[in-house]
């Protein structure tokens, strides 16, 4: 799904330019009045107060846009390229399941995030660097084996949209302090390679994406992070473009996710026309791509034993609504558990994505009997 920062339509009533007008408007005025009081102190004045004019409405149009998109979580990912230092990993142990630990008296107030490298040894997928969160109790001298959530960002995007568009770490901070510094541990891998590319999630000529986030992704997280091996304290979730592909790998392989987040994903994985899809990522084959859909997946692997599917969507967002109850209703025909999550005064945007993962945290959480304080 092609997801650039304008993509919300009048009809989902929160149309970025729009808002980006009014600042515009706005600053203007602000602008003119600054420039007629200063007419008396010459050229140069009235030079500063347009320059300092014009910045007022650059910033103000962005404001205005990231009102309605929510797709700055902080200032440094509005004036620049945010860069998230590399990780340093706790050495494996053989901790105790979450509710047979015991937290230390002194746990760290957040978790630690940053970007690693999950080497695509068996795809051989090109891939940018993955970003992973270690909630607090992931960080104490002896942790548990904690949960796993894999999310992919929506397309175009990279990991770090997952931190700078909606500060997941804080979601997941916030959670953690309320139960005793336990929430999962979040890695965010690279399912698309470059920004605009998308490899659909599917095994093909533009890359054996399925293969890396099935198989490479899994090991690396068994092999480097303290996590259960319970497919039940595994899941996979994403929005838009990485929605579909929660579907699509968690409806496949279900020996290793026994949940899945689909937040504004779609009915098919999709790189513009149908034609041009089924010939760039299905080699010309109708059948392997009408086998690729998250409808047909559902059906064909069915029926699904003790896997959670949670879809959400925004309120407002009239052309993914009606998607996110033809997936719900198909995965619950198919025997999954199903809750759906309606993020209000929203449509597809940053902001339902952070509402979404928020709500469907404490879903999770009481699924992994994360205990409160």
């Amino acid at each position: 799904m092609f997801d650039p920062l304008w993509h919300v339509s009048l009809r989902d009533g929160a149309f970025p330019i729009i808002a980006g007008v009014i600042g515009v408007m706005a600053a203007g005025i602000l602008a003119v009045i600054i420039t007629h009081r200063s007419r008396g102190h010459g050229h140069y004045s009235r030079t500063i107060a347009l320059l300092g004019g014009g910045v007022v409405i650059l910033l103000s149009t962005a404001v205005g846009v990231n009102t309605v998109t929510g797709s700055f979580a902080t200032i440094g990912s509005l004036v620049g390229k945010t860069v998230l230092p590399s990780l340093t990993l706790p050495a494996l142990t053989s901790g105790p399941s979450p509710s047979n630990w015991d937290a230390p008296s002194h746990l760290l107030p957040q978790g630690h995030y940053g970007v690693v490298e999950i080497p695509a040894t068996a795809s051989r997928f090109k891939h940018r660097e993955d970003v992973v969160y270690l909630p607090p109790a992931a960080l104490a001298p002896h942790p548990p084996k904690l949960p796993v959530l894999i999310m992919l960002s929506g397309q175009p995007g990279v990991p770090m949209n997952m931190v700078t568009s909606v500060d997941i770490p804080s979601i997941l901070d916030h959670y953690a302090r309320a139960h005793r510094g336990l929430a999962p541990i979040v890695v965010i891998p690279d399912q698309l390679g470059a920004p605009y590319a998308n490899p659909m999630c599917v095994d093909s000529p533009l890359g054996r994406s399925a293969t890396y986030l099935s198989v490479d992704v899994p090991a690396w997280i068994r092999s480097h992070l303290n996590v259960s091996a319970d497919r039940q304290d595994w899941a996979i979730g994403g929005y838009s473009q990485g929605g579909t592909c929660s579907i699509q790998l968690g409806s496949r392989f279900t020996a290793t996710f026994g949940n899945i987040l689909d937040i504004s994903g779609e009915l098919a994985p999709h790189r513009g026309s149908v034609a041009s899809t089924v010939k760039d990522a299905f080699g010309g084959s109708t059948a392997a791509y009408e086998a690729a859909k998250p409808l047909n997946l559902l059906a064909s692997h069915a029926p699904f034993a003790d896997t959670l599917a949670i879809f959400a969507v925004g309120e407002r967002d009239k052309r993914y609504r009606p998607i996110e109850t033809t997936m719900r209703e198909a995965a619950a025909r198919a025997g999954m558990n199903t809750v759906e999550i309606v993020a209000p005064n929203s449509a597809h945007d940053w902001k339902t994505v952070g509402y979404a993962i928020d709500r469907a945290i404490a879903v999770l959480g009481q699924r992994w009997a994360f205990p409160w304080r």
